[in-house]
């Protein structure tokens, strides 16, 4: 299995924070934000690879963060064309540019690269070798109005995901989408199809076209979760993560 951090965005809403610096290499805790979201995978076996999906403006500053960073796993940059806002591929958009890139098959880690996890990803892992299905990592953010935010699931008894919904204006639950899933290699192998035949580049909508294709299972993880989307989640994240 290889794993894909996806971190080719601008943060306008972090302005002038990202100005000249990507926000997934803004310092949290005394460490760049991607430094966060690596170290989660690092412990994980049968990853052997991780690709971090940046945009060509800011590649030479995450090129230097790697000849900085230590890892016994095998990292590297998947460079998008964009270099600004208007040109950015989004979250579907950048997974299809990587594919493209890396010819992968099998399943796949897609981390957003500005989610901080207090919990571990092990128990993710493990429901998706359980239901041999993807796997969509979720927090309970205890707050409709803060739902509204988010992807919003709905989870039946055994965890299968029996609705996902965009930023609904009536969240049907509390449960929200962390940005961290896994595919499994069919789905993978949907995503061009998907960019073909869909408007649109959010992750979420993705999500939702496929829980109506098939079986796709949540994940609750324990513990907070940083959204790290605006100035004031990004003091808030410096608070209270331990």
């Amino acid at each position: 299995m290889k794993a894909l951090v996806l971190a080719g965005g601008f943060a306008k809403r972090l302005l002038p924070l990202t100005a000249e610096t990507p926000k997934a290499l803004l310092p949290l805790k005394g460490r760049p934000l991607l430094e966060h979201v690596l170290r989660k995978i690092e412990p994980l076996e049968g990853i052997d690879q991780v690709c971090i999906a940046v945009n060509a403006r800011f590649e030479a500053q995450f090129a230097l963060f790697l000849q900085r960073y230590r890892s016994r796993k095998m990292l590297r940059l998947v460079v998008e064309p964009a270099r600004e806002e208007g040109e950015k591929l989004g979250s579907v958009g950048g997974i299809g540019h990587f594919l493209r890139s890396e010819q992968v098959e099998g399943p796949l880690l897609v981390m957003a690269g500005d989610n901080v996890l207090e919990s571990g990803l092990f128990g993710l892992l493990l429901l998706y070798r359980e239901r041999k299905a993807t796997v969509v990592g979720v927090t309970d953010v205890r707050d409709p109005s803060r739902a509204a935010r988010y992807g919003v699931v709905e989870l039946d008894p055994k965890g299968k995901i029996t609705s996902f919904e965009e930023k609904p204006s009536q969240p049907r639950s509390t449960l929200a989408s962390t940005g961290v899933y896994v595919l499994t290699g069919p789905v993978v192998a949907l995503v061009p199809q998907y960019l073909r035949d869909h408007q649109g580049d959010r992750m979420g909508d993705f999500i939702a076209w496929l829980v109506r294709r098939e079986p796709v299972y949540g994940y609750v993880f324990p513990g907070k979760w940083f959204d790290i989307g605006s100035a004031e989640e990004y003091q808030q994240a410096e608070r209270e993560l331990e």
